[in-house]
């Protein structure tokens, strides 16, 4: 059987079963556009999730203590000491976190609040949105002020304007200087952050 001929029996057998003929066709097109769709879906959220890892850093580690020992914790001097030893670090941050009540406008709510110092905006790449990120000035004074989250700001304050606001942390009241630019709907949430808790 010759190439044409081959060709008009296919042609034929097309014609005289037309509703199959539709639907394998059908199905060829819906079974091609499901890979397609399911491959641009799969590099869409490769590529989501990779900008999101990028704003916590690729070369960072972190440094706890031992949790099996009671008591155990970092200190000030335990951060020289990284410092003065790892001499190809860039940045040696301390930081101390707990889940702590925060009162804004006589109402509470249970926030991760952070204390450390401001290398730590410029190392996980935070931006301010609304007045400013808290100096090493602030710091050093020991300034009882704070930096809250975009999404914080929102929950604490709603549309109220937020920077020269109070807020209690614990009861401790801490002036909030700066708000952090928005992150995306799945990137890392700041918290209220403040210089005085690292100590």
């Amino acid at each position: 059987m010759g190439l044409l001929e081959t060709f008009r029996t296919a042609f034929e057998s097309i014609v005289a079963n037309r509703m199959r003929s539709m639907l394998t066709m059908l199905g060829v097109i819906i079974g091609t556009m499901a890979v397609v769709l399911l491959l641009a879906l799969g590099e869409g959220v490769q590529a989501y999730f990779n900008a999101q890892f990028a704003t916590f850093g690729s070369n960072q580690i972190t440094v706890s203590p031992d949790n099996s020992v009671a008591g155990a914790r970092l200190t000030n001097n335990d951060v020289k000491a990284i410092r003065e030893s790892v001499g190809s670090a860039k940045r040696v941050v301390p930081q101390v976190s707990g889940n702590l009540n925060v009162v804004a406008n006589g109402a509470g709510k249970g926030f991760n609040v952070v204390g450390t110092i401001p290398e730590n905006f410029a190392m996980r790449t935070i931006g301010v949105q609304e007045g400013a990120l808290f100096s090493d000035a602030d710091n050093n004074a020991r300034l009882r002020v704070a930096v809250v989250g975009y999404q914080a700001a929102i929950d604490l304050f709603g549309s109220q304007p937020v920077v020269g606001q109070t807020i209690l942390v614990n009861s401790v009241p801490f002036k909030v200087v700066g708000v952090t630019e928005k992150k995306g709907s799945a990137g890392p949430k700041t918290p209220p952050t403040t210089p005085s808790l690292c100590r």
